[in-house]
């Protein structure tokens, strides 16, 4: 466990240095974490990036970060310097928008989320208690502070089931898609000929008729 934090703080200090913008901190932290959580065994989802929250008659944002319930709003590296300045005022009112939107979408409860902000050499974190935000201090990203992160990420990053979640796991562009889906049609066209009926059958017999009622044509007229 050490040994991994120590990693984490490492790359996430070279990153810091090296990074000209937001965007590219950001990727190299993700990186960074995402290697630190296969190596303690925590899941990794792939859905994550810029998440697009909606609310009625308002412009789309764009949450930086969403792993499961928590939620990172990077900014620029070393923006921070140390102290709560207006960039870092500036990311915690971001993250908490955030987390207020994707809790109206996802349906947990707005104290489930954990708030982070980070610009690589500095981090804070909050949460929600009783509808209000309560955030710790900005202070240095170290091994004590990574473990924390870490430990988080473990508890808290599993997402909610989500549409974009499944099309990333198992959609057409996923590994796992390009070989299920084959794998998939395979059956449905050899429970159609078979003579007996199959639960397959049944099963694609009953989606073909609710499908034909969604999107307005009869597949049977289709090969």
């Amino acid at each position: 466990m050490p040994k991994i934090a120590l990693q984490l703080v490492s790359t996430v200090v070279s990153a810091s240095e090296a990074a000209r913008n937001e965007a590219q901190l950001r990727h190299e932290l993700e990186g960074a974490l995402k290697k630190a959580c296969e190596a303690r065994d925590i899941p990794w989802t792939p859905f994550q990036l810029e998440r697009a929250l909606k609310e009625a008659g308002k412009p789309t944002k764009f949450a930086d970060v969403a792993h499961g319930a928590v939620v990172i709003e990077y900014e620029p590296p070393k923006s921070f310097v140390g102290r709560l300045n207006s960039k870092a005022k500036h990311a915690r009112n971001q993250a908490e928008e955030y987390a207020v939107l994707i809790s109206a979408e996802e349906g947990r409860r707005l104290e489930e989320y954990v708030l982070v902000i980070w610009d690589g050499s500095h981090i804070s974190f909050g949460r929600y208690d009783e509808m209000r935000p309560h955030w710790g201090a900005v202070v240095p990203f170290d091994i004590m502070v990574a473990n924390q992160l870490l430990d988080l990420l473990e508890q808290d990053g599993r997402p909610l089931v989500h549409p974009q979640l499944l099309q990333a796991l198992v959609g057409p562009d996923s590994d796992n898609g390009i070989a299920l889906i084959p794998e998939l049609y395979a059956s449905i066209c050899q429970a159609e000929l078979d003579s007996q009926i199959s639960k397959t059958k049944m099963l694609f017999t009953e989606w073909r008729r609710l499908f034909s009622q969604v999107v307005g044509f009869q597949p049977a007229n289709m090969k």
